[in-house]
């Protein structure tokens, strides 16, 4: 077995490791007992492979990244520098093999009212820290372009996958990565059990307090007081007391005159109706928009979406505490293609099908609260 395909099962078997957790939150269970004999060979998870494969894989990468004109190479490019980096840019490849082989519905511990929000592109890069409207520092998802109401397997799947892919891209041992793999599922799935039970807490979130090693680490650099100002002085430079993007910056460039115009309007909207913090939400002073610049060569999977950096006032009228927006155009998931009418029309329905609406509703669903 290919290490890829080896990957696949991995993550395909991980059902095998949470049926008692997860049990209760299927409708109609009262147990964990689950029927070994219904349990799915894991040889049916397996990829396929071969020239017809490959040719399926061309037609779908090449329908999703051509209308990205010049930027389609620049993505295969990206995509072609490890199979972990391969993964992230092609979900749409996940979704229709997990469509294809039935492993969602076909799983012994498949629930269909087992649908959460998702996040949808869950990997171990779609995490980090920021800093939330409290001032606090955490560490928690940070991607929500992918996001829908669907079965709780997709996350669990492509997160266990990206384990497996990046414990091999690091040299780790397979028995490594297997216990990270069943770190995450316990993990997850006595998550779910406190949800179910009533018990979790809706504030629960990583900081530099609860964390150890690594992430402790990470939390406390992006805490240090001039770790802001750093990021800013990146990006962006002074003129006469305010902050212009600086378009030297090779992951920058300009916009024009129809874009400057258009995100500067959208704004009004967005914190108005969008934020909701008792004293952000309608203030126009801290949102007053200081510059626009368009993001290049950001990301994997969403590489060549219209991506835009917006310098805002912030608090003071001091530029040490200006604020970064990315904004991000925002199209249908990949698993969209693979979901029912009702599935679909459940999130379209209240949201008018506006699909920048979804992920902020997904991002105020999935984190700190």
């Amino acid at each position: 077995m290919g290490r890829l395909e080896c990957a696949a099962a991995v993550a395909c078997a991980l059902g095998l490791l949470c049926a008692a957790t997860v049990a209760p939150v299927h409708a109609g269970r009262t147990g964990a007992i689950i029927d070994t004999a219904a349990r799915r060979s894991l040889a049916t998870y397996l990829l396929l492979t071969g020239g017809t494969r490959q040719l399926q894989n061309e037609k779908t990468l090449n329908s999703v990244n051509t209308p990205l004109g010049s930027t389609c190479t620049q993505k295969m490019a990206q995509m072609n520098i490890s199979a972990f980096s391969f993964y992230r840019g092609s979900n749409e490849l996940y979704y229709r093999d997990l469509y294809n082989q039935s492993i969602i519905t076909g799983s012994a511990f498949y629930g269909s009212t087992a649908t959460p929000w998702i996040q949808g592109d869950m990997h171990l890069q779609n995490a980090g820290t920021f800093d939330i409207d409290t001032g606090k520092v955490i560490y928690d998802l940070n991607d929500f372009d992918e996001s829908f109401v669907a079965n709780f397997l997709y996350d669990m799947y492509r997160m266990a996958t990206s384990i497996v892919l990046v414990a091999w891209e690091n040299n780790l041992s397979d028995s490594t990565a297997t216990s990270c793999v069943r770190s995450f599922v316990n993990y997850y799935c006595d998550q779910v059990n406190r949800f179910y039970a009533g018990t979790a807490s809706t504030s629960d979130v990583l900081t530099s307090a609860n964390t150890y090693g690594r992430i402790d680490d990470l939390i406390l650099g992006a805490e240090v007081s001039d770790t802001r100002k750093k990021m800013l002085d990146s990006w962006s430079y002074v003129v006469s007391g305010t902050r212009t993007f600086d378009l030297t910056n090779p992951d920058l460039a300009p916009v024009n005159a129809t874009e400057r115009s258009a995100i500067g309007a959208a704004m009004a909207a967005y914190y108005t109706n969008t934020v909701t913090k008792a004293g952000l939400q309608g203030n126009a002073t801290y949102f007053a928009v200081q510059d626009i610049a368009r993001r290049i060569n950001a990301g994997t999977g969403s590489l060549g979406k219209p991506r835009f950096y917006v310098m805002v006032e912030g608090v003071t009228t001091d530029a040490s505490d200006d604020r970064i927006l990315d904004v991000k155009l925002q199209s249908k998931p990949s698993v969209y293609p693979y979901l029912t009418a009702t599935q679909k029309s459940a999130v379209d329905g209240p949201l008018g099908g506006n699909d920048a609406a979804r992920a902020v509703r997904a991002y105020k669903q999935l984190i700190y609260k």
